[in-house]
């Protein structure tokens, strides 16, 4: 059940259309889940600054139960992906993982637990 949202201030016509598609398939890899769980959500035009700038920026929450063996390799291979398909540098991301026990993710009206 990963889920990724991303809110950033790039425009929404600025998101490539292929994003999400690769950014499941990514994540899949990453989690070692199965795709057919795997959500992309890209929140895009947001108003907002980060570091006192109005450059591109993004924040991005990725969910997953059960958390993560290798945070950092999660981490850098998605704000890799981030760089390259939105050019948006490291420095102007923030990414946070959360790893909900089981009972508390549902899907189809049950919990994964």
């Amino acid at each position: 059940m990963p889920v990724l949202q991303i809110s950033t201030n790039i425009s929404t016509e600025s998101v490539p259309p292929k994003f999400a598609k690769i950014a499941s398939a990514n994540i899949a890899t990453l989690t070692g889940k199965p795709e057919s769980y795997v959500m992309v959500l890209v929140n895009a035009g947001n108003v907002g600054c980060f570091g006192g700038s109005n450059d591109p920026f993004i924040y991005a929450e990725l969910q997953s139960v059960g958390g993560f063996t290798d945070p950092n390799k999660v981490t850098g291979e998605m704000t890799k992906l981030f760089t390259e398909h939105f050019g948006v540098p490291g420095s102007r991301v923030y990414m946070k993982l959360t790893g909900p026990d089981a009972d508390k993710f549902a899907h189809n009206g049950k919990t994964f637990a």
